[in-house]
């Protein structure tokens, strides 16, 4: 089941939300969960509008989602820094996972960028790449952001959909491993490495060093293929599996889908608000359920140590309740022994010699003699 977007879906995404967000202005910000913000936009051509931006996508929603009653310290820094400015260019930056959102007010401009990649981010820079704020600080091996320091885009190599075919072929055969691998090394993620295998005919799994000069052609062949799928003639659709359940949103027809049932979409933006809102909201119904049943389970827990305690408490009541009886039926007896104890305390006799005394009762058959059992210091024992 797809859980982000790869560098062909931002690629078309960046495209349709240029389109459509071009010269909107910025309304306001809300942070609505710890890595999850929307930005409401005002447009002459298509009215409101709101962004959602997630770690591993963003689109314009039609789902709304609860904003929280007060706003983050990144949300109030992107109303004053954004609010009133207007969308120059949305563009996705080479071949990454990554896409700019430029806004110009007046001639100052300013640029929110969102990556989605690893554990996502969106940072707000100067016209200077400066970073302005951010959603988390990160530290990488190559590269540390934080406000105040330059941004500096991660590490990246060619973008492959802008190479010629001499160009293509050397950089994939300088690589080692499969042709899947090396594919996806590229910046073609694993999906659609596997996809230009397919359109091409050669074996993913092949190493390639056993590929043929005309397997690398169709390779490149089916590469441009779908290079040029990313600039038009898009049919967005939802795959669901064979149990009906959706497994991945794609902006256009896929040959390892050509037996999936599909859900088709005017536009690939609507496929994604409607694959990831879904997704999050089985996610927060699947949180409720198992907060509910952590709940459910540590109240059973609480009850069945009370039920335990109550058993117990019941036990050594009627524990009690039988040595009340006991001691009520024999209360002459008791005291009695009682009596006989004190005004032998009285004479000085100590513990043994009382006990002594009771020994030799109980060996006559006084009935009361017979109940001693123990004397310690100031505790008698009698069996009733």
């Amino acid at each position: 089941m797809k859980t982000e977007l790869n560098s062909v879906d931002v690629r078309v995404l960046a495209a349709e939300l240029n389109e459509k967000l071009l010269s909107a202005r910025v309304d306001k910000a809300y942070h609505i969960a710890e890595k999850e913000l929307t930005l409401k936009f005002y447009s002459r051509l298509f009215g409101q509008m709101e962004l959602v931006v997630n770690p591993g996508f963003m689109c314009l929603t039609k789902y709304s989602r609860e904003a929280p009653q007060q706003p983050s310290s990144f949300a109030m820094q992107l109303r004053k820094n954004l609010g009133g400015f207007f969308v120059s260019s949305v563009r996705q930056h080479g071949f990454d996972r990554i896409i700019e959102l430029e806004f110009d007010c007046s001639g100052v401009k300013k640029t929110l960028l969102v990556e989605l990649f690893s554990k996502g981010n969106v940072l707000l820079l100067d016209s200077e790449k400066k970073i302005l704020g951010l959603l988390e600080w990160q530290r990488w091996r190559d590269r540390t952001l934080s406000v105040g320091k330059q941004y500096e885009y991660p590490p990246s190599g060619v973008n492959p959909l802008e190479l010629d075919r001499e160009d293509f072929l050397k950089l994939l055969k300088s690589n080692e491993g499969s042709v899947a691998g090396a594919l996806a090394r590229m910046g073609f993620g694993g999906f659609y490495a596997e996809e230009i295998c397919l359109n091409a005919s050669v074996d993913n799994r092949a190493n390639l060093s056993e590929v043929a000069d005309a397997d690398f052609r169709r390779l490149y062949d089916s590469m441009r293929a779908l290079a040029d799928k990313t600039k038009s003639g898009f049919k967005p659709s939802i795959v669901l599996d064979s149990g009906g359940r959706r497994v991945d949103v794609t902006p256009f027809p896929c040959r390892k889908y050509l037996n999936f049932r599909l859900e088709s979409y005017a536009s690939f933006n609507d496929a994604v608000d409607e694959y990831f809102s879904d997704m999050e909201k089985r996610g927060l119904e699947e949180q409720g359920k198992q907060a509910l049943n952590e709940k459910s389970s540590k109240l059973e827990s609480i009850r069945a140590q009370q039920d335990k305690a109550i058993e117990e408490l019941q036990s050594k009541a009627d524990k009690h309740r039988q040595a009340g009886d006991l001691l009520y039926q024999n209360i002459s007896a008791v005291e009695e022994v009682v009596k006989t104890v004190r005004e032998a305390r009285k004479k000085g006799l100590n513990d043994k010699q009382i006990t002594e005394k009771f020994l030799e009762g109980a060996s006559k058959g006084i009935p009361e003699a017979r109940l001693f059992k123990k004397l310690s210091k100031n505790e008698l024992t009698l069996e009733l």
